[in-house]
């Protein structure tokens, strides 16, 4: 007569199943869960990219100004004590903190969050947001005029030599949190290929704080990874106090 398996067995393969069963569920997720308790921001990121921390990002661009003769201004001083929560991740085969300094072909995910001085809270809006890395309302209008003053937009829609606006969509969440997120390629030359940008600008609802997630690469990436830039804008997440 064949022994009787123990509680102790039954438990492990009662495990065993569960994991055969939902398959995947019980391996490590290929995201990885990136928090800020003390100020409610949340969003997730591929598991394998190379994270950089806010000193690691502070120190790489202090360097990059030094070789270019250009020290750190006051101004720029004052700019990184308000950033409350800043950090980097790069998916290239061989990361560099670098590629956090200048357009790469490989993706690269920049989330930051500042508080906003008198002047910003006073002038926040759907414009100012738009319009926090680049001139991004300025560029659109010269590619409609120089279109023709045909609206719309698209992959294939109206640019110039160095700009072309793709989609933009209002957000509006819980507790006044309110932003845009806007997805546009642009090259800093006629010459240099295409990067492209999806870029969500966020405010909470007492205008305090100003939340930026930049997902960044070439226009070929852009093409091969949208489902996952997506993904990662989707995530990021402020949840209000309470």
């Amino acid at each position: 007569m064949r022994p009787v398996l123990g509680r102790r067995h039954w438990h492990a393969l009662t495990a065993v199943v569960l994991c055969l069963a939902f398959a995947g569920a019980c391996s490590e997720s290929k995201f990885r869960y990136v928090t800020n308790s003390s100020i409610n921001t949340y969003l997730k990121v591929p598991r394998e990219w190379k994270v950089y921390e806010q000193d690691d990002l502070v120190d790489a661009e202090i360097t990059a100004a030094r070789k270019a003769n250009q020290p750190s201004s006051l101004i720029d001083v004052l700019i990184n004590r308000q950033f409350q929560w800043r950090m980097a991740f790069d998916s290239d085969p061989q990361p560099s903190v670098e590629h956090t300094l200048s357009l790469a072909e490989e993706p690269v995910v920049e989330v930051s969050v500042r508080a906003l001085d008198r002047d910003e809270h006073d002038q926040v809006s759907l414009a100012s947001l738009r319009n926090v890395i680049v001139n991004y309302d300025e560029m659109k209008a010269e590619a409609a005029k120089d279109a023709g003053g045909r609206s719309g937009l698209g992959i294939a829609g109206e640019s110039t030599t160095t700009f072309r606006p793709i989609d933009e969509e209002e957000l509006n969440y819980a507790e006044g949190v309110r932003g845009v997120r806007i997805r546009y390629v642009l090259r800093p030359n006629p010459q240099s290929p295409f990067y492209a940008f999806d870029q969500t600008t966020l405010v909470d609802g007492k205008a305090e704080r100003l939340y930026v997630l930049l997902i960044r690469s070439g226009e070929a990436q852009f093409l091969q990874n949208n489902q996952l830039f997506t993904e990662i804008a989707k995530s990021f997440t402020v949840k209000p106090k309470g």
